[in-house]
């Protein structure tokens, strides 16, 4: 005859020593909802678990064949794991020195994640999958893959990198959509700055996509530990200040565009290890390909400025990046007139207007020659006449034309 021995704890709290402990397959634990249960040594709930309370832990946790594992709390100075098939927690908690490594098929959790403190490492996409929500408030992170739930309110993904704390949070998403984040730090070769832009850091990266469905977000990101000092790929540019900001690089754009912000605070700027904070005021569009989010450094402009791209794309994602266009700030403009070469210097596309106020924005040349066949690939060479606030602007230069 099977004997099974029930172990059931209702105190608010229960301790137990150093020594590690092993619930064989003839136990069932249980606990109360108003207890918790801690352990300084590893735990092997190799019986049934039935956990309304909280475990806290100071080793490895391992869950066998239990399934739901109820509130986890994760403490102490040492590296943890967590071993187990597919576990649903309520809400998980690490506020400790060193890592959580999860050596799990995955882990659902329904209820909230706060790292306070600590680092949780991920590797796969399901490794860690949040459906409830995320704390904003502590000092850890979860280093590598991260997936959230959209519920329209704003989802805030705790994210890091080599020992600093990089948080993104998406706003006005469309409900039920579960966002993929992975934070990294990027291949410093492929992050090249746009003319308007000083460098890109290469400490962290997020790159986001969906699992399935698509949505429009804005984002927030509070980052620490960026060097807006020294850029593998940086490009001197005067000004009296500067600001960082969100860019993004989707698929279909050649280049980086910048993302709105309604704030953008530095803080610490004498230092490389610079930590802040950005609200981006533009929305992107998340969909299941990779958007890759990083932070650049910009100058501020005190006065007009007149910037011609140097790569556009007619079929690009970006609408505005579809017209080969100049674009002027900080002035009137009242006359624009555009003149575009191929390599062997013929004509492809002229425009000239005078007037009060001209929009650029309509203004421009589509990639197509004149009989409406897109153009090749390749290199053309423009020259752009503006006359703003009565004072004359030209540029001439070349451009990369991609068609993608």
């Amino acid at each position: 005859m099977k004997i099974i021995i029930f172990i059931v704890f209702c105190s608010e709290a229960v301790l137990v020593g150093a020594q590690s402990l092993t619930f064989a397959e003839n136990t069932t634990f249980s606990l109360g909802a108003s207890a918790s249960f801690t352990a300084k040594g590893e735990i092997n709930f190799v019986g049934a678990l039935q956990n309304n309370g909280t475990i806290i832990s100071n080793s490895d946790l391992n869950f066998f064949d239990n399934k739901t594992v109820g509130n986890l709390k994760f403490v102490g100075l040492t590296d943890q794991f967590i071993t187990g098939d597919t576990l649903f927690v309520t809400d998980m908690k690490v506020d400790k020195t060193g890592n959580i490594e999860m050596e799990t098929d995955r882990i659902f959790v329904s209820g909230n994640l706060d790292v306070t403190s600590g680092v949780v490492h991920t590797d796969d996409i399901d490794d860690l999958i949040v459906t409830g929500w995320c704390s904003e408030d502590g000092t850890g992170y979860v280093e590598g893959k991260l997936v959230g739930l959209s519920a329209g309110d704003p989802v805030a993904f705790p994210m890091g990198v080599n020992g600093f704390k990089n948080y993104i949070t998406f706003s006005d998403t469309k409900p039920g959509v579960r966002i993929i984040v992975d934070c990294l730090a990027p291949d410093s070769a492929t992050l090249l700055p746009t003319e308007d832009m000083v460098g890109i850091v290469d400490e962290v990266e997020w790159q986001v996509r969906t699992v399935a469905d698509s949505t429009l977000a804005t984002m927030t990101v509070n980052f620490s530990g960026l060097d807006f000092i020294n850029f593998s790929n940086g490009q001197p540019i005067r000004a009296n200040a500067f600001i960082p900001a969100l860019v993004v690089l989707q698929k279909g754009n050649p280049v980086y565009q910048i993302l709105e912000s309604a704030e953008a605070t530095p803080e610490n700027m004498g230092s490389t290890e610079t930590s802040g904070r950005i609200v981006s005021t533009s929305s992107v569009l998340i969909d299941t390909s990779i958007t890759r989010v990083n932070v650049a450094w910009l100058p501020v402009v005190d006065g007009p400025e007149f910037f011609v791209p140097n790569v556009f794309s007619p079929n690009g994602f970006y609408e505005e990046n579809r017209l080969f266009r100049p674009f002027f700030a900080g002035g009137e403009v009242t006359s624009v007139s555009i003149a575009i070469y191929n390599a062997y210097n013929d004509d492809v596309y002229r425009y000239s207007k005078s007037g009060i106020d001209l929009d650029l924005s309509s203004i421009g040349w589509d990639g197509k020659l004149r009989g409406g066949r897109p153009a090749e690939e390749g290199v053309y060479y423009y020259d752009i006449q503006l006359i703003a606030d009565e004072k004359a602007w030209r540029k001439t230069s070349s451009m990369l034309l991609i068609n993608k």
